[in-house]
């Protein structure tokens, strides 16, 4: 075969292969990214930030579920908990330790501040409801309550 034979065949070879990629091209819709889609059924989730760490977490249990949301240092600093028996909302400063925390039963529920100089407890019961402020060494107290359709007030100093 002559130079010239092999080179006609590679021209050829190559006109083929460009009208084959010319009507692919035009056959078939463009590629893209997809950038909204429906729902999206698992049994865990976890966002991680550009290192890879878990930054939020959203997890399973036969008790129910929850979402959990952690800071630069990677400490938890809300939990949202699901849980049949005692949903909750936790929320946490790690730098100084003050929490909320708010949660909900049958008969009501409760909500709780705890901070460097004190603690605060608001609840519902079957039997009535309370409010106990307190200072943070237990010294110093008041409980607000009412029980049974009778009102008291404790004070501890």
């Amino acid at each position: 075969m002559k130079h010239r034979e092999r080179f006609g065949y590679m021209i050829l070879g190559a006109v083929i292969m460009l009208v084959g990629l010319g009507i692919g091209a035009l056959v078939s819709a463009p590629l893209r990214a997809q950038t909204s889609f429906g729902e999206i059924t698992c049994t865990g989730l976890t966002v991680t930030d550009e290192s890879g760490k878990p930054v939020i977490m959203l997890q399973i249990s036969q008790e129910g579920g929850a979402i959990s949301v952690t800071n630069k240092k990677r400490n938890a600093v809300a939990i949202l908990t699901t849980e049949e028996k005692l949903p909750a909302l936790y929320l946490v400063n790690i730098e100084t330790n003050a929490k909320a925390i708010v949660s909900v039963d049958k008969h009501g529920g409760g909500a709780s501040f705890t901070g460097a100089t004190g603690d605060v407890n608001l609840s519902v019961t079957e039997y009535g409801g309370g409010l106990l402020v307190k200072d943070s060494d237990g010294t110093g107290s008041i409980f607000l309550h009412v029980s049974e359709g009778k009102g008291k007030i404790d004070i501890n100093d």
